[in-house]
Parts: structure tokens; C-alpha cells; sequence
């Protein structure tokens, strides 16, 4: 890509960060850091469950079946208890309207199997059975109350059970949560979709003032380790830098800091972008969520092209387009010219986790990054 061309993208993305919370609001805001507090259980109801879901095929979603969610979510709080035979969630939601109708329409947050209510509230009062239904899949608030209400939710979940690797679950000892693309549903019921952005207050150790969907959500606890540095930003302010590792690879993580130091120096260098705290630097997709997961080769198009952007001002930009090319012809074109092609921008889906192919992913690389730099 020619040095005319690698400008032009760089303006691109500037003007897709200068415009995103205006004009996008909700939907395009940056992650940030999660953290949990652990709290002891005082709840012990046990909510009654609805009869089973008849059995059917799988649903299809469909892309131009897409409508805004009822409801918004302002603030989450949470709180973990971390135990070995059970951990205990609690989840207050403030909850807003998002319609016109005249009586409020019923409240359908996503759930799994294996998450276990054991307390619902609204506005502080116990929720009876008849006021909600139950199901394998959701949990749906019959009758909301009109206007903003919070909205407390305890549920009872077995991370070292949990084998789907989706959530919150235990590896090496250690509880982890992968949430991208709809776990976060295992943790706790939720309007679980990109386009619900809430203010999020696990355990409050910064004012977070960025909206964002559940997908982004981490939690990690167990046996870890720190490697610490620091890095002064355009302004002057000094940024602590932290990575966290399993003891045995701790001397192996100076590379990752040097990294992480440059790219924060190439962003604001580049795009004049100065970060106050971020999870994942060079996957924050630059600001940009997605409105529903038909749009997720965009974000990752976007983040990718920033990706490749600097590894190519660290190195050789000729080289690194020859690398990228070569990654896509081994990787992705035999994907493209069997039966399981299909476009980066599917029209349905059955489960999105599917969709995390070669072809969305290194066919963004080779495509929707290159859109964006184009």
C-alpha cells in the first residue's frame, strides 16, 4: 500500500474517532479495564422455573430482522463471590426505556441452563414467581415498571463445571471469562447484544465514563504475577503499565511491555490519540463497537488496520503487506472456494461463535482492514 494510501486510512480512522460518541452515542464508545468484588451470598430464594421451551431446530438470526432493544441499560454493578462449589453473582441494572408504547413491554434478558436464579428484584422488592418467566435460554420481566428502575438480579454459577469455555469458568486454577460473542449470558441474565451499552462499576477503583456492551466484560482471579512500568504520555501524565502473568512466564513478558510502550507512543504520534486506560491496547478496536454481530468484520477490519498500521512503521511496510497477503492465500482461500464460504458480512447466523472464521477474520485482514485503509 502505497505512503499516499496509509495517509488517507490514518485520516479515515481519525475522523471515525472524532465522530464516534457525537453522532453514534451508545454504539461506539472504547473498553476498558474490568475488575470484581467479592462479596459473601445473603441470598438463598430459589426461583421457580418456567415449563420447558418445546423442542425445535435451532433459530436463525437474520440480519434484516435487526430492531433497537426496548430497554437501555445506564450503570451495571456487580459483585463476585468466588467459591469452589458455587460463585454467586449479584447484578444491579439501571434500567431506561427504550420505546414509545404505552404499557411497558416485557423485559427478555438472555440466560443459560446453567445459571441458576436465586434472586430478582425491582426497585428493591422480591419479584413473585408470577411476575417473570423462566426458561433454559431467558429470563423475562412480565411486567416492568414505566420509567428508570433498578433492577437486581442473583444468580449461582460453577465455573469449574462450566466446559463450553464461555463466561466464567476455571482453567489452570485460575477463573477467567471469555464473554465475545454472547458469554456473557453464563454469568448472569442480560440484554446480551452489542448495542446495549452501559456505564460498568464492577469494583470501582477508576471512574469509568465510557458506555459499553457486556461482551467486554473480563474478570481473571487466581495465581498471578505483575510486571510493572510506566509510561508518560503527549500531556505529561505518567500511566502505570501492568501485565499479569502465571509465575512460571513472568520473566518472558518484557518484550509485551516494550511493545505496549511503543504503541502508545505510535498512537498518539499518528492519530493523536491519548489513552486513559485500556485492556487490550492494540485490539480497541479504535472506539468503534458494532450495532449487532452481522458488523463484526467492521470493528475487527478497523482494529486490525490499526494493527498492521504500526507493525508496519516498527518494521518494513512492503514486507509486512507480503506478509499479510501470503497469510490470506494460505489460510483463507480454501475456506472461500468450499462449501462453507461466505461473506464477512453474513445476512443470518444460528450462533454467532461460528462466525469467528478465517474468512471474517483474515479475509477482514486482507479485506476489511484494506477497506478501511482505502
Amino acid at each position: 500500500m502505497s505512503h499516499a494510501l496509509a495517509t488517507a486510512g490514518r485520516s479515515f480512522v481519525r475522523g471515525i474517532v472524532s465522530r464516534a460518541a457525537p453522532e453514534a452515542g451508545r454504539g461506539t464508545r472504547p473498553a476498558a479495564s474490568r475488575f470484581a468484588q467479592a462479596r459473601p451470598q445473603t441470598r438463598t430464594m430459589v426461583a421457580t422455573t418456567a415449563p420447558a421451551e418445546a423442542a425445535a431446530g435451532p433459530k436463525v438470526i437474520h440480519r434484516k430482522d435487526y430492531k433497537p432493544t426496548p430497554y437501555l441499560i445506564d450503570t451495571v454493578h456487580l459483585d463476585f463471590d468466588l467459591n469452589e462449589d458455587a460463585t454467586t453473582v449479584t447484578a444491579r441494572l439501571a434500567m431506561t426505556p427504550n420505546h414509545s408504547d404505552p404499557v411497558p413491554p416485557p423485559l427478555e434478558l438472555n440466560g443459560r441452563k446453567d445459571v441458576r436464579l436465586v434472586g430478582l428484584k425491582v426497585k428493591g422488592a422480591p419479584v413473585p414467581p408470577s411476575g417473570y418467566s423462566l426458561t433454559d435460554k431467558t429470563l423475562t420481566l412480565l411486567q416492568p415498571p414505566a420509567g428508570a428502575y433498578e433492577l437486581e438480579i442473583v444468580t449461582s454459577i460453577k465455573p469449574q463445571e462450566n466446559s463450553d469455555l464461555e463466561g466464567l469458568y476455571k482453567s489452570s486454577g485460575n477463573y477467567c471469562t471469555q464473554c465475545e460473542a454472547e458469554g456473557f449470558r453464563g454469568i448472569t441474565f442480560f440484554p446480551d447484544r452489542p448495542d446495549v451499552m452501559a456505564k460498568w462499576a464492577p469494583l470501582c477503583f477508576w471512574g469509568d465514563p465510557f458506555p459499553k456492551p457486556c461482551y467486554l466484560f473480563a474478570l481473571v482471579a487466581g495465581d498471578l504475577q505483575v510486571k510493572e512500568d510506566s509510561f508518560k504520555t503527549a500531556s505529561g501524565r505518567d500511566v502505570a503499565l501492568r501485565i499479569y502473568t502465571q509465575p512460571q512466564y513472568i520473566d518472558q513478558v518484557d518484550f509485551a511491555m516494550e511493545s505496549l510502550k511503543k504503541s502508545m507512543k505510535w498512537d498518539e504520534e499518528v492519530y493523536g490519540l491519548e489513552y486513559d486506560l485500556v485492556g487490550g491496547f492494540s485490539h480497541l478496536s479504535s472506539g468503534v463497537t458494532c450495532r449487532d454481530w452481522f458488523q463484526l468484520t467492521l470493528k475487527e477490519g478497523l482494529t486490525v488496520f490499526r494493527d498492521q498500521e504500526f507493525s508496519s512503521d516498527m518494521n518494513s511496510r512492503a514486507v509486512k503487506r507480503i506478509e499479510d497477503a501470503m497469510r490470506l492465500r494460505a489460510a483463507q482461500f480454501s475456506e472461500d472456494s468450499g462449501p462453507m464460504a461466505h461473506p464477512i458480512r453474513p445476512d443470518s447466523y444460528i450462533k454467532m461463535d461460528n462466525f469467528y472464521t478465517v474468512t471474517v477474520y483474515e479475509k477482514a485482514r486482507g479485506g476489511g482492514a484494506r477497506i478501511v485503509g482505502v
